[in-house]
Order: C-alpha cells, then structure tokens, then sequence
C-alpha cells in the first residue's frame, strides 16, 4: 500500500449515485484518509450504542486518501483481518473503534452538506437532494432490520431515472 506522496486515490461504493460535479473532491491530494461522517445517525446512538459497538459514525462509501497517508489504517487491519472481521463485521466499523474513536487526528471526513443517505430515517429519506453532491443508499444494513428500504435501481424518485442515464454517455 505504499504509493507515490501525491498520487490521489478514492475509493466508492457501488451503491452511490454522484449527481453533481465532485471534480474539486478528486483533485486536490489530502493529508488524511477522508471518509464520510454518517451525520443521518441519530446522536443516541453514542450513548446506547457505541459503548455495545453495534453503532458507526464512519462511512467507507466515498474515500480519498494521498499516498501512502491510509497505509497504517490497511497494514493494520490486515494484520489481525478475521479477528477484526469476527469482531466488527464490517470494515466501517474496524476503522471507527480501531482508529477514530481511539485517536480522531488519524481521519478526516468530507463536509456534511455533500453527502446524504436515501434509506435512512431522517428528512432526506426517500427524496432527490439537489443541493448535495452523492447520494448513499446503505442498504446492506437495513435488510436485518426488516424496514423499508431502495436499491439505486428501483427508487421512485429520479435516482433510478439518472444513474440508468448514465448508460448513454459516450
């Protein structure tokens, strides 16, 4: 995992619908990995949660890292993968109670006005957010909480209407 100082790489998620230029996101190389901050999670969940670490406020969704500025984060995890996979069941979390929550200088996270999840209960839930630049679906979650949820593909607002639009770039 060690690259060049200024090489800029990013990491996404399948199940992200980016709707408005990220070029200034992209380009610029970092001096922490950046993640997204899960500002949809309700703030109890600080207090019940976190303690029984079953909650996350570290989103792997959309990242960037420079360099080799995320090597201690990898070589780490990569060290102990099927404890931390055993204990954490997803990599989220690992990076939440291994490195932020211990010592929040490792990370940095994107704005919150850029990011915004489609399936969770707050005021974007279900709804186009113009104004923001990626849309987060997170659905792998919410199928053990039996609760309603959309794929990129199949939503009833415009999500599902622009990311098959991308199909016809040439």
């Amino acid at each position: 995992m060690y690259r060049k100082r200024n090489e800029i790489n990013i990491l996404l998620d399948l199940d992200i619908l980016i709707h408005n230029d990220i070029t200034d996101m992209v380009t610029e190389p970092c001096d922490k990995p950046t993640f997204v901050y899960t500002h949809w999670t309700p703030n109890w969940h600080w207090k019940e949660l976190v303690p029984k670490k079953t909650a996350c406020f570290v989103n792997s969704s959309f990242v960037k890292w420079s360099g080799d500025t995320a090597s201690h984060i990898f070589e780490h995890y990569m060290k102990n993968r099927e404890m931390y996979l055993k204990e954490y069941n997803s990599f989220d979390k690992y990076v939440f109670y291994e490195h932020w929550l211990k010592d929040k200088s490792v990370l940095k996270f994107w704005p919150t006005d850029i990011f915004y999840n489609y399936n969770e209960q707050t005021e974007t839930q279900y709804k186009f957010m113009e104004d923001r630049k990626i849309c987060l679906f997170n659905t792998s979650h919410l199928i053990k909480l039996n609760r309603r949820y959309y794929e990129l593909n199949n939503t009833p607002t415009e999500h599902t209407e622009i990311w098959e639009r991308y199909d016809d770039i040439e």
